[in-house]
């Protein structure tokens, strides 16, 4: 199941290393009698790969030939955003992972992609500032055969209330962590600071 032009990186237990650009057979040279264990270490641009058998001991001179690598298909995963004030930029996450920073309305493909058939999940990351945006159809099944089903996320923003203050005393070198739901905000010096997400009115 590997792509034309993807490549794929496997390992073994001494870290040697295999790159493996076409289906096909591979192999590590293994001492007889040796614990093995075969893993990813890269995955492809395009699929997504697992190892089958990947570990075990080897027994007198036999050769291991089980281990089965078997890749699917990524599915990209976009839609539209609206009402995002001009000037700002935004920052979607899929599947916790962050993805490329959106500056204008419109169309949006995710520069990360999900694996067929798995579950994925798409959620602001970073919110333009002084908004607060939601996220409709975020979450679905990635199926190669159905591609405009993961292309249907629609993101809208509307005006939000800023939350924020101004620090004082802080001892140098340490750090105080502010926490509102989700948001997380660090901060390491004294002086004004925003949370990174807004609220809504009321």
């Amino acid at each position: 199941g590997l792509g034309t032009g993807d490549s794929l990186v496997i390992t073994n237990e001494k870290n040697y290393a295999v790159s493996l650009t076409a289906d096909g057979s591979f192999s590590f040279n293994v001492a007889s009698n040796a614990q093995y264990n075969v893993v990813v270490a890269q995955q492809p641009s395009l699929v997504n790969c697992v190892v089958a058998n990947g570990s075990g001991q080897m027994k007198g001179e036999n050769s291991v030939t089980n281990i089965q690598i078997t890749c699917s298909p990524k599915v990209p995963v976009g839609g539209t955003l609206t009402n995002m004030d001009a000037g700002k930029v935004i920052a979607l996450a899929l599947n916790d992972v962050p993805q490329t920073v959106i500056s204008a309305n419109g169309a949006f493909t995710l520069s990360g992609l999900a694996v067929n058939a798995q579950p994925y999940t798409v959620s602001v990351y970073f919110p333009p500032a002084g908004q607060v945006c939601t996220v409709l159809n975020g979450t679905g099944t990635a199926d190669i055969n159905n591609l405009p089903a993961s292309k249907n996320v629609a993101v809208n923003c509307v005006a939000g209330v800023q939350i924020g203050g101004s620090l004082a005393g802080l001892k140098v070198g340490t750090q105080l962590s502010l926490i509102n739901g989700k948001d997380e905000r660090i901060l390491n010096v004294d002086g004004a600071f925003n949370l990174s997400f807004s609220v809504l009115d009321g």
